[in-house]
């Protein structure tokens, strides 16, 4: 006979059987052991012959049991780094492992890329791209336009791969919700990225952007992004994405944020992402939820 019970009531049974018997019939023996089956059994026996055995199962309740829930893992990448050398600076001070994606050609790109790399940091080439309103709208040195020929993208996609080949291990378009919906266009540019073995984060800067399904048709490592944190430059705003981006983590397993080194956007994380990276979500670099 099998009884399910709680360990301290097996100890207790135990104990005031044991005591019971030896007052009534002294020359009654009563043992217990564990079986190989981590059993507990209590052998009756009366001049060594084993009258009784009772094999007793622990129970183990949810009190008992501890499952371990895992937590959900985001990744924040910050775009347009490159300009202002104190930005990333300001930003190392974080002290959780957010992405930095730098812009090619700006005065301490370079500079930059190697600074963060050397903190452990991940890096992206955040790589410009023709938007919508160009030319009113600039994306500024290196960009990818729909004008140019496939060899003149080829030419230029590699050059701002070259300026910060130091220290990348992945892109992401900077603008380009023009570029970005072009097929044709995207497949040239992910074919170079491919050859350098880094993977794509589309920006998601147009909701038709072709990106995303172009790279993973490559076999490209590849991820979209699920949220913008500072489209307002306030710290409610700010503050209400980042509690949109755990939500969407809780629901999908993880999120992708972009934001910005805007002010507001750095006081926000600083203040906020150590405790959410204690208590709600791993904070991760970007790579580790690209596939």
């Amino acid at each position: 006979m099998e009884v399910p019970i709680k360990k301290r009531n097996i100890d207790k049974f135990y104990s005031l059987l044991k005591e019971r018997l030896n007052r009534k019939f002294p020359t009654i023996s009563i043992t217990s052991s564990i079986n190989s089956s981590n059993l507990r059994v209590i052998k009756i026996a009366i001049d060594r012959l084993t009258t009784h055995r009772l094999i007793f199962k622990e129970k183990f309740t949810p009190s008992t049991v501890k499952v371990a829930i895992p937590r959900p893992q985001i990744a924040i990448v910050i775009d347009d780094f490159g300009s202002v050398y104190k930005q990333a600076k300001d930003f190392l001070k974080i002290k959780v492992p957010i992405t930095f994606s730098i812009l090619p050609f700006r005065r301490h790109s370079r500079e930059i890329a190697k600074l963060v790399h050397e903190k452990g940091f991940e890096v992206m080439l955040h790589l410009p791209m023709e938007p919508y309103g160009y030319p009113s709208i600039k994306p500024g040195e290196g960009a990818l336009l729909l004008s140019m020929t496939d060899d003149q993208i080829r030419r230029v996609t590699n050059r701002c791969l070259d300026d910060l080949d130091c220290c990348i291990s992945g892109v992401n378009n900077h603008m380009g919700s023009a570029f970005t919906e072009n097929k044709s266009k995207m497949r040239i540019v992910l074919q170079e990225i491919k050859k350098r073995h880094l993977f794509f984060l589309d920006s998601l800067t147009s909701p038709h952007s072709t990106a995303y399904k172009t790279a993973t048709s490559l076999h490209i490592p590849a991820g979209r992004r699920d949220i913008f944190l500072d489209v307002k430059q306030t710290r409610e705003f700010v503050s209400g994405q980042l509690k949109k981006l755990i939500s969407i983590a809780r629901r999908k397993g993880k999120a992708i944020a972009i934001g910005h080194p805007y002010t507001v956007t750095l006081e926000v994380l600083k203040d906020r992402l150590p405790e959410i990276n204690k208590t709600q979500a791993r904070i991760v670099p970007v790579s580790e939820l690209i596939k």
